[in-house]
């Protein structure tokens, strides 16, 4: 089990540095990700969240809980979205029917971000994804039944992160 988290680790490492970010004034860059979810995903998400954050500092804007109290979240959604270097949407059932996370989407496509998606449930895609490849948990846990579900999700976060943007054709 050591040896399988040390190997995770090493793939958030790489993941976290292979980003064409440059580097922060007197620090490591990390690329900021905007993530996208469905409130009642929340449970299941903030646990990898919170260790990408955490222990590989990995710069990640989460609605609930980068916003301040008080503060204009739709403001800060578009200022996020302008800023971020990459955009993932985390689905999910919930996610079908969230007004939210498709106007973050259509946000981030208005604004060329590379967008990336990973669907916790098979056939939980949204139709305004569908011509997205799709990494799909449930199926990673098939492939990899020595994963555990939340070492599924981070698997397929690193995935995503490792993964290069092609070049418009």
């Amino acid at each position: 089990r050591r040896q399988r988290q040390m190997c995770i680790r090493d793939r958030v490492e790489t993941a976290v540095q292979a980003q064409p970010v440059l580097p922060a004034e007197g620090g490591e860059a990390r690329p900021k990700v905007f993530l996208s979810h469905a409130v009642a995903d929340e449970g299941r998400l903030f646990p990898v969240l919170n260790r990408l954050r955490e222990q590989y500092k990995l710069e990640l804007f989460v609605c609930a809980d980068s916003i301040p109290v008080g503060d204009a979240w739709q403001e800060e959604i578009r200022h996020q979205l302008s800023s971020c270097d990459q955009f993932l949407l985390i689905s999910s059932p919930a996610v079908l029917s969230s007004v939210y996370c498709a106007f973050e989407v259509g946000m981030a496509t208005a604004l060329e971000k590379p967008i990336r998606v990973i669907s916790l449930e098979e056939g939980a895609t949204p139709p305004y994804v569908s011509h997205l490849q799709v990494m799909c948990v449930e199926r990673l846990l098939l492939r990899k039944p020595w994963l555990l579900p939340d070492e599924g999700l981070l698997d397929a976060i690193l995935d995503v992160l490792l993964s290069t943007p092609k070049a418009p054709a």
